[in-house]
Formats: structure tokens, C-alpha cells, sequence
């Protein structure tokens, strides 16, 4: 369940009742979040009184299978897509609904509970990566959109 917390007069407020595991704001009153068993990433506008609308499924679970390594700028979603022998760093456009790889990773590098940061002002990918039992920051530089 999401729930929101006001730093102003310390009211919590249940937002969904669903089973979100991941949210960020998109803009306005929109969210997206990752949902915690049935996978996939999702849209819900934010009513007046603060609950949500119904979710709207923009990617579905084969394809947006990540809870936890991804994150929004602008339009686009920068996400991690898992496969069996690697992981795929992943954009995808909310305007024109569509998606680009931009980096494949071995499976083991990535760390599965890492969050994905996005630097607007230089463009760059910021992520977890797993190297044995080390850890080590990372960064991917992105085309200017």
C-alpha cells in the first residue's frame, strides 16, 4: 500500500490500496509505480481528496519486470529489463510509447535492489553495479534529447 506522510502537520494519508512497491511522481497529479507481485509499470492520476484512479498498465511484466532500478525524467523512463544470461538498461518514451536499449550488462552486474538516479544537467545514468562482493557506482552518459 502506498501511503503519504505531510511534513507540514504530520498527517499520514493512505493513498492506494494496491500493492505498489516503487512509486515516483511523473508530473501534475500523475504517478507511476511498480507493482510488488504482479510486476509491470503503471500510471495512476491522483485525485482531489488524494487517492488514485484506477492504474493504467503502460508496460507489462515481461517486459518491465524490475521493481526497484529504474526511474523517470521528463518523458522518458529509464529502466533494467532481466534476462536469464544479462540485464538490458532500457529507455522508454511515455509521449511516443516507445522503448531503446542502451546498455546490455552480465546478469550479475546489476544490483537487484539498486536504484536508478538521472543527472539532467549532465546527462548521465547513475545505478548500482554488483562486482563479486563489491559494489561500485556507475554511470551511463546519454544522447542529448
Amino acid at each position: 500500500m502506498l501511503h503519504r506522510f505531510s511534513l507540514n502537520d504530520s498527517s499520514s494519508l493512505q493513498v492506494s490500496a494496491k500493492q505498489i512497491r516503487f512509486a515516483r511522481h511523473y508530473r501534475d497529479n500523475k504517478w507511476l509505480f511498480s507493482k510488488h507481485i504482479k510486476g509491470g509499470l503503471w500510471l495512476a492520476s491522483e485525485n482531489n481528496d488524494g487517492s488514485f484512479t484506477q492504474p493504467k498498465e503502460l508496460l507489462n511484466s515481461d517486459e518491465f519486470s524490475t521493481r526497484y532500478n529504474w526511474t523517470v525524467q521528463q518523458d522518458t523512463i529509464y529502466y533494467a529489463k532481466n534476462h536469464p544470461d544479462r540485464v538490458e538498461i532500457k529507455s522508454y518514451n511515455l509521449v511516443s510509447q516507445s522503448s531503446d536499449l542502451l546498455l546490455s550488462l552480465p546478469s550479475a552486474d546489476l544490483e537487484t535492489y539498486g536504484v536508478f538516479t538521472f543527472d539532467s544537467a549532465n546527462q548521465w545514468l547513475i545505478y548500482t553495479q554488483r562486482k563479486g562482493n563489491h559494489y561500485d557506482i556507475a554511470k551511463i552518459v546519454l544522447p542529448k534529447h
